[in-house]
């Protein structure tokens, strides 16, 4: 045991000397060429799709925001950005579109017990919002502009009740109610996919420049194609081999550039490594801020949870558990009642704007917010400009 330890040390110090050159990795946002902008979304199985083009409209659905995108004013841009995070709120209750039948939401078992409840049919107009939004949110920024991450969008009376099943609380009240609840899936086995993100980077219109930079040298051309593909592993921690010997391996890389920061008392500049589900979640979660605020820019209501059982959801709907699901989002229309805002455990979730009901309260500014004088210490020219 100690001997495959210290072998493991080996590979780590190994690794993080290549990365001594300082050699962090860039969040780049993704570059789509304009053929990006007539593909069509499509959810397998279902009726609902949207095809985008230059002039702003969807099949079926009227983009009412295409008069946002001739290059407002930054003043403007501002107003509306700011107008986005504060109208959004943590939906507790959503309208329910149209009632379903028992029969087409539940099993044989669940009919016996005419007070199960049964899932809402999803308002299609609201589904295909929230794809574009999804589609939109997609040029969150990400490491090395890896995209470790998948979506899964939930919409039928019959996906949506078995999802339910396996969230807790009123998470599941959420979910049969919403029009649809999107899975953000993060991939934590990221370098599986290599081969195909080396094709992803010669397509793209910056992999195409790149390469003819570099094609007056194989030898150069195939140092920039390793160096990426050894920061990747680094950095993701997604090493593509049985989890029996990724685990660790991924181990003992972390633990040998530890090693190496301790022992050169940061002399040697190293980066500090989190687990693959680490590095693929907080992708996966820019992501989805970007969705949730696309949403509200739309007039819908989101809830973002993550009270619910991972192993039920992956065996219902079929996920691998090479992905983690670090969070779920209902998107729908917001119920307008007496218990709007208020959740099981009597907390005020924050309200749009009208409403009677306060936003969500923040800690204050100064509590959170520090400057140059070191971490805690109130620094009087970090200011909110009233």
């Amino acid at each position: 045991m100690a001997k495959l330890i210290a072998q493991l040390c080996v590979i780590g110090v190994t690794i993080s000397v290549s990365c001594a050159l300082q050699l962090a990795p860039s969040f780049s946002i993704v570059k789509d060429n304009a053929s990006c902008m007539q593909q069509k979304i499509k959810l397998k199985g279902s009726l609902f799709q949207t095809t985008r083009s230059h002039d702003g409209e969807e099949d079926g659905v009227l983009n009412s925001d295409a008069n946002l995108l001739g290059a407002p004013s930054s003043s403007t841009t501002a107003q509306l950005f700011d107008s986005m995070v504060m109208n959004r709120y943590a939906c507790t209750r959503f309208h329910r579109h149209e009632e379903s039948s028992a029969t087409t939401t539940s099993t044989a078992a669940d009919l016996t017990n005419k007070s199960s409840p049964t899932a809402s049919k999803s308002n299609p107009e609201i589904v295909n919002k929230a794809i574009h939004c999804l589609d939109m949110a997609r040029r969150a920024p990400s490491g090395f502009n890896a995209q470790p991450y998948k979506f899964l969008v939930v919409h039928t009376p019959l996906k949506k009740e078995l999802l339910a099943k396996y969230c807790l609380g009123r998470n599941a009240d959420r979910v049969r109610d919403s029009d649809c609840t999107v899975l953000f899936l993060a991939d934590r086995e990221s370098a599986r996919d290599w081969k195909r993100f080396s094709s992803f980077l010669k397509k793209s219109p910056l992999g195409r420049k790149r390469s003819k930079a570099i094609d007056k040298s194989e030898k150069k051309a195939s140092w920039a194609t390793k160096k990426l593909q050894l920061l990747l592993l680094l950095f993701s921690s997604g090493w593509p081999l049985p989890r029996i010997l990724a685990a660790p391996l991924s181990f003992g890389v972390r633990l040998g550039v530890s090693i190496v920061s301790v022992l050169s008392r940061r002399r040697v500049l190293v980066p500090s490594l989190g687990s693959s589900e680490t590095w693929s979640s907080k992708n996966t979660m820019l992501v989805a801020m970007t969705y949730l605020l696309g949403c509200t820019s739309r007039e819908m209501a989101t809830c973002p949870m993550e009270g619910y059982n991972i192993g039920g959801i992956r065996k219902v709907l079929g996920i691998p558990r090479r992905y983690a699901i670090p969070i779920i989002v209902s998107t729908g229309a917001a119920f307008k009642g007496e218990e709007e805002g208020i959740d099981d455990v009597g907390m005020a979730h924050g309200a749009p704007g009208g409403s009677s009901l306060p936003g969500t309260e923040r800690y204050p500014f100064e509590e959170v917010v520090f400057g140059d004088e070191g971490f805690g210490e109130t620094a009087s020219y970090l200011q909110l400009s009233k």
